[in-house]
């Protein structure tokens, strides 16, 4: 499957079964700062942060659709000012959900009476510290049901996380736990909706889901973080002590929408689109951001979905759809194998226009590209204010030797430096450059074209063709290496024995016919170009075919050579153009 997305889009895959039938959930993410909830940001930094705030045990979705939305909470608490106090509240206000959790220090029980919890500034939302414990199946990780061992002695710890409405006040108590983030689906309160998992399943439905699901089973967040229905968009968040410096902060859910579209490996429509809603808005408070998660369901018939071509996802304002025309239009560019790889830059092709006034984020960083394009604007500035340096040092010369720079032509500075294109200008970049250097190129024809004519109608005067000569010029340059170390071994003795008769004798010469040494690296000096031509013959023009008389003489040599017996001898001939037939 081929994904096209903008790098601040994460698309959640996950291929259920139900009822017999196969569906490919989407979860689409949008990842933006609180202060501004319509600027999507990068989803690396999403991934890096997530990292941070979950930890290494959780999950930020499970990839199911959800029938109604939900809020998920995850981080810290903090006390207002930093200063330790032994408990203060957390608030979480996200549209008609309200939810209140206290934060209290540690605490025990002894002789049936809490001490007095200890002051803290932090802690951590995560269900070990709401009530439960090993044996509490509403939440085996907690604490509070039991007394635990600690140094050796037996201690009954209390919740540092506590429902204000259901304080803990005995050890016998058993009130609900109260935390932010997402039950695991085993436990009952999810489990007990999960359906029916027996021998009837196992014949019938197997490896599905039970027939008899609820799709309550897929909402993660506790019960008083779920609404009625789906975010709209816009809803106000209100957050109490989840900031390390911001006592309170608020927010409001984005109004940003998702597209989503598909192609399927066999089927007429060229573009279906998936519909989307927002079932899941993830708070990471702490460092004041949020993940809005916009759900699709599609059927599909493979248990991977192998039979979905392509995916296609994109954010938009909300009440200001695009036309499905746009889509296809970005569909058909990303899969040009011409330019689909440099168009997949242009991010803002499937991302609304950008807010004038929202602010830079220190995260708005898309990976190393950026980096790269700034590093080679730093080389090419440095390269520039040389070129400046070496232009001034010239013209001073030219005065020096009293020429005027300007009267020949020495400009007086060069043209700034083009700044480096954002990642996102790249392809229009690019087509830019070469658009340039196609014009660049087309004049250069022009005046070679030019050139030739002019070459060409005063060879004509003297009876001479200028295009047999450039074809036999090109002929001449394909085929083997002409250097036959025999032949030339061979000019060399006439010419040597010529100047013999003349009573000139050619010293050097005759000393390098009598060393073996140097006709050894003439061999050599054979041996290597066949060698390089061997290696670089599919690079070269193709070898001039020879006239009918030497193809005859080539086929008389290689006839003569296999009567006689020695085929050794044709080691190293050029065959090129012999009719062996």
């Amino acid at each position: 499957m081929r994904v096209i997305k903008p790098q601040r889009v994460s698309i959640l895959q996950r291929v259920f079964e139900l009822k017999q039938e196969r569906f490919l959930a989407l979860g689409l993410t949008a990842y933006v700062p609180l202060d501004a909830p319509e600027l999507p940001l990068p989803e690396i930094a999403m991934w890096q942060e997530v990292a941070k705030q979950l930890g290494k045990d959780a999950a930020l979705d499970e990839g199911l659709p959800k029938p109604r939305g939900e809020v998920l909470v995850f981080g810290k608490a903090f006390s207002a000012g930093g200063q330790p106090r032994p408990a203060f509240r957390a608030r979480v206000q996200v549209g008609p959900i309200d939810k209140v959790v206290y934060v209290v220090g540690k605490r025990r029980w002894e002789r049936g009476v809490p001490t007095d919890p200890e002051p803290l500034t932090e802690l951590a939302l995560g269900w070990d510290k709401a009530f439960g414990g090993p044996g509490f199946a509403a939440n085996p990780l907690g604490t509070g049901f039991a007394p635990t061992e600690e140094n050796g002695k037996k201690i009954h710890a209390l919740p540092q996380l506590e429902d204000p409405k259901r304080l803990v006040k005995s050890p016998n108590d058993r009130p609900p736990p109260a935390a932010f983030g997402p039950l695991d689906p085993t436990w009952p309160g999810r489990m007990d909706k999960a359906g029916t998992y027996d021998a009837a399943w196992l014949e019938n439905d197997f490896p599905g889901l039970a027939r008899d699901l609820d799709p309550e089973y897929f909402m993660a967040a506790p019960p008083d973080q779920r609404l009625p229905g789906f975010f709209q968009g816009d809803e106000p968040i209100a957050l109490e002590h989840l900031h390390p410096e911001q006592a309170a902060l608020t927010s409001r859910v984005t109004a940003l929408a998702a597209r989503c579209f598909l192609t399927r490996a066999a089927g007429d429509v060229p573009l279906e689109e998936v519909a989307t809603r927002l079932d899941t808005v993830v708070l990471l408070p702490n460092v004041a951001r949020m993940i809005a998660i916009f759900r699709g369901v599609a059927r599909v018939e493979e248990d991977d979905a192998h039979d979905v071509k392509c995916l296609l996802a994109a954010l938009e304002r909300r009440g200001a759809p695009r036309p499905k025309e746009h889509y296809q239009a970005i569909f058909s560019q990303r899969l040009d194998k011409k330019k689909g790889a440099l168009v997949a830059f242009r991010d803002r092709d499937l991302l609304p226009e950008p807010d004038p006034g929202a602010p830079a984020l220190p995260d708005e960083k898309i990976g190393d590209m950026e980096d790269l394009l700034q590093r080679e604007g730093v080389l090419e500035r440095r390269s520039h204010e040389r070129a400046r340096r070496e232009l001034e040092k010239a013209r001073l010369s030219l005065r020096a030797l009293g020429i005027d720079p300007d009267e020949k032509g020495v400009p007086r500075e060069l043209p700034p430096p083009e700044a480096p294109p954002r990642l996102d200008d790249l392809p229009d970049y690019v087509e830019r450059v070469e658009s340039e250097a196609a014009r660049i190129e087309a004049e250069a024809k022009a005046k070679q074209e030019e050139a030739l004519a002019v070459a060409r109608q005063e060879l004509a005067e003297h009876g001479l063709n200028l295009d047999e000569i450039i074809e036999r010029s090109k002929s001449e340059q394909g085929g083997p290496p002409r250097f036959r170390v025999d032949e030339h071994i061979a000019r060399m003795r006439e010419t040597a024995e010529a100047g013999r008769e003349l009573g000139a004798p050619l010293e050097q010469l005759e000393a390098q016919l009598d060393d073996p040494a140097f006709l050894a690296r003439l061999r050599k000096l054979e041996e290597a170009q066949l060698v390089a031509y061997r290696l670089t013959a599919h690079h070269l023009p193709p070898a001039a075919i020879p006239d009918a008389e030497t193809r005859r003489d080539l086929r008389g040599r290689v006839e003569a050579a296999l009567a006689s017996g020695a085929r050794a001898v044709m080691t190293g001939w050029d065959l090129t153009g012999a009719d062996l037939r």
